[in-house]
C-alpha cells in the first residue's frame, strides 16, 4: 500500500472498530501516520481541543455550502442574463430555452418583464 492509500484508509476508517488490526499495521508502517494518530488521540482527549475542531469543521462546512449557493446563484444570473439579451435580439423561445436550460415559462416570464 502506497503512502496516499495508507492514508486514504486511515482517514476512512481509523473510528472504526472492525478494522483496528489495519489501522495499527498502517500505523506502524508509516511514521507520517503514526504521527498524525498521536495528534489525533491527544486532541480527541481535550475537551478545549474538540470544541475548537467542531467550531472549525461547522464554519467549514457553512463555507462549503455557502460557496455552492453563491455558485448556482451565479450560473442562474448568467443564464437569466443571456436570456433578456436572446430575447431583445428576436431569438425563438425554444432556441433560447434549449441554449440557456431554462424552462419555456421561465424565459416566457422574463419576456413579460422587459415588455
Amino acid at each position: 500500500m502506497n503512502g496516499a492509500e495508507g492514508w486514504a484508509v486511515y482517514f476512512r476508517y481509523a473510528d472504526h472498530p472492525n478494522y483496528k488490526g489495519l489501522i495499527e499495521s498502517i500505523i506502524g508502517a508509516r511514521r507520517e501516520i503514526k504521527m498524525a494518530n498521536e495528534v489525533l488521540v491527544h486532541i480527541s482527549q481535550d475537551e478545549h481541543e474538540r470544541a475548537k475542531f467542531r467550531s472549525r469543521r461547522k464554519f467549514l462546512g457553512d463555507w462549503d455550502h455557502s460557496m455552492i449557493v453563491s455558485r448556482a446563484e451565479g450560473e442562474l444570473k448568467g443564464k437569466l442574463d443571456d436570456a433578456v439579451r436572446m430575447l431583445k435580439k428576436g431569438f425563438d423561445i425554444s432556441l433560447i430555452s434549449e441554449i440557456t436550460e431554462l424552462s419555456i415559462s421561465e424565459i416566457e416570464a422574463l419576456r413579460s418583464k422587459q415588455g
